[in-house]
């Protein structure tokens, strides 16, 4: 079974530590950065698959999705 935590629970495990090192804090921010990504990547992946009556659910229309599923991951 995958444990996930969320980068704001990362945070709060990290500011409760001993202060990183300058590498160690960039190793953070990156690890931090690549979730971030992937939780994008995922999100719209998915988001591209729902149909018609789920996205009326969501309230969004199939052009919205559609916009929003095809943003490069590393876009906010």
């Amino acid at each position: 079974m995958t444990t996930h935590i969320t980068s704001l629970e990362a945070q709060n495990v990290l500011a409760q530590s001993q202060p990183l090192t300058v590498f160690s804090q960039m190793a953070v921010n990156v690890a931090m950065t690549v979730v971030k990504w992937e939780t994008r990547a995922r999100t719209r992946r998915a988001l591209s698959k729902l149909d018609a009556a789920q996205l009326e659910d969501c309230g969004l229309s199939r052009d919205v999705a559609y916009t929003e599923a095809h943003r490069p991951f590393r876009k906010d």
